[in-house]
């Protein structure tokens, strides 16, 4: 590439995808552009606009290429490219863009209970049925105030029956109150009111610790992502040597240079594994940042290097106390118990008194009134008053059908409670057992780690010194093995965090 077609480049990527039609709007630089980032046989028939539009794809293709050109850039061995170089460069290129958000698994904890958009809504939702309980305890009588006028033209009977012919007219301007008291209604209004409640704060609860361990088990996926990749690439400078090991070996054994096949493929497939983790954790820290309701610009820097068993509750004592903490605070548990309680009240004031008193409604105006002949109207005051007392004689027929449903929601709030206790002592065997398990494993795991890295380092040293009946694919073979070993050890400790997680909010400890 010639200086005035690096010096092109160098404009475009400095402009970017916006600034660049301007650039080209100029056309000093349009026959360059035609020339140099598309095909001659699309020369002739491309537009400004088009040009404009292949340049900006093209120019960053062709600035990365000088760049890469003028600088030299380390490679891999045996002629394989950098492991995703123009990654790198796009990633480099959000951070500068994104901002920095440093997250611990406290962190986490706290921001996915505070701020994540799902837990906000159900807080209004608590909050709405909260005013709506607040207004169900109060009974005020409907007031009116306002005015009223009354024309009348035409026949009209008398008290005797005979037709007249009359023109009146009347108005009432003044207060109206009508007020009605159903005591049973009023009950219901109200438990069905706390019942909202109930149920908003149980909902809300749920998802507190649903979105509680969806976050904390998203960050352990991260960190296990990070330390798994970490892992592969120490691998994969492990491959890197042995596989000029291979090729000095092959030189004077051509019979060995299958095995620098094998290297390589092995080289190829880790390099694969590295791009999967990477494209993993992209979308663990996007999931992440939705749950913790950060900003979409965010770019997630955790403060652990790698994943580590972490002890958050004490799962040595017997499964009965652990069960008990649950039954006092776990979650739900509070809301069910007030749902049954609810419930049972009711009822046990549905075959009370209550049921016998009858509906009262007390309707009074007064104001001024006036009435005469025709269009005029003599104005007096006028106060009327009416006092009734009703009994709903249905309520008596449907008594039973209506028992049998207070008896089903009865027996749904029981079958509820019950089946929230069954799954908290299940979640809690599962979790204890879980961990304790996990430390066993995370034991065992470290010793076979030692072990593989023993058995690498003996082929390794086999093949350096040549000795009969060594190979390449030995060591090849162990260096898997160590992966194995130390890939099993990493999904031992996630396994262990995240039954600590669990049992954390099974028992209600993060209160």
């Amino acid at each position: 590439m010639d200086h005035r077609s690096r010096a092109f480049v160098k404009r475009c990527r400095q402009f970017g995808q916006f600034g660049l039609p301007l650039l080209l709007g100029g056309c000093a630089d349009l026959e360059l552009a035609r020339e140099m980032l598309l095909p001659p046989a699309a020369v002739a028939r491309a537009s400004a606009p088009q040009v404009a539009r292949e340049v900006v794809r093209a120019a960053d293709a062709t600035a990365g290429g000088s760049e890469e050109s003028e600088e030299p850039t380390g490679s891999t061995p045996h002629g394989s490219p950098p492991l995703s170089s123009s990654s790198r460069e796009e990633e480099g290129r959000e951070a500068s863009k994104s901002i920095q958000v440093p997250i611990s698994l406290e962190t986490v904890l706290r921001l996915a209970e505070d701020q994540n958009p799902q837990l906000a809504l159900a807080r209004a939702r608590v909050a709405e049925a909260n005013a709506a309980c607040d207004l169900a305890q109060r009974w005020l009588p409907d007031i009116y105030i306002g005015t009223g006028y009354y024309r009348h033209e035409g026949g009209i009977q008398l008290e005797d029956g005979t037709l007249i012919r009359s023109s009146t007219g009347a108005n009432l301007n003044g207060l109206d109150i009508h007020g009605r008291l159903n005591p049973k209604e009023i009950a219901f209004q109200r438990i069905s009111a706390q019942r909202k409640v109930l149920q908003q704060k149980g909902e809300l609860s749920k998802l507190t610790n649903e979105n509680l361990l969806d976050a904390a088990n998203t960050y352990l996926d991260l960190l296990t992502v990070r330390t798994g990749e970490a892992i592969a690439r120490d691998m994969l400078k492990d491959l890197e040597d042995l596989a000029n090991q291979a090729e000095k070996r092959a030189e004077a054994e051509p019979a060995a240079r299958v095995e620098i096949a094998r290297v390589r493929a092995e080289i190829a497939g880790r390099q694969q594994n590295i791009r999967k983790l990477r494209a993993q954790g992209e979308a663990a820290g996007a999931k992440l940042i939705y749950l913790l309701g950060l900003d979409s610009c965010s770019l997630l820097v955790p403060v652990d290097e790698e994943i580590i068993p972490v002890n958050l509750v004490d799962a040595t004592p017997p499964v009965c106390e652990l069960i008990d903490r649950a039954m006092a605070g776990g979650p739900g548990i509070e809301e069910l118990q007030g749902m049954v309680n609810l419930v049972e009240d009711a009822i046990a004031r549905s075959k009370g008194p209550v049921r016998f008193m009858p509906s009262v409604e007390l309707r009074m105006t007064e104001g001024a009134f006036g009435a005469g002949p025709g269009s005029v109207l003599d104005y007096e005051n006028r106060w009327d008053m009416a006092l009734v007392f009703r009994w709903n004689l249905t309520d008596l027929a449907t008594r039973h059908d209506r028992q049998r449903v207070a008896d089903a929601q009865r027996q749904q709030a029981h079958l509820a409670y019950h089946d929230l206790r069954t799954k908290l002592t299940a979640g809690v065997r599962e979790s204890r057992e879980s961990i304790l398990s996990g430390v066993e494993e995370i034991q065992l795991g470290k010793e076979q780690i030692k072990h593989a890295r023993s058995a690498r380092q003996l082929a390794k040293e086999r093949v350096e010194k040549n000795i009969p009946g060594s190979s390449v694919s030995e060591v090849l073979l162990s260096l898997q093995s160590l992966a194995m070993a130390q890939l099993g050890h990493l999904n031992a400790i996630r396994e262990y965090d995240r039954a600590q997680l669990r049992l954390m909010l099974l028992i209600g400890c993060q209160k």
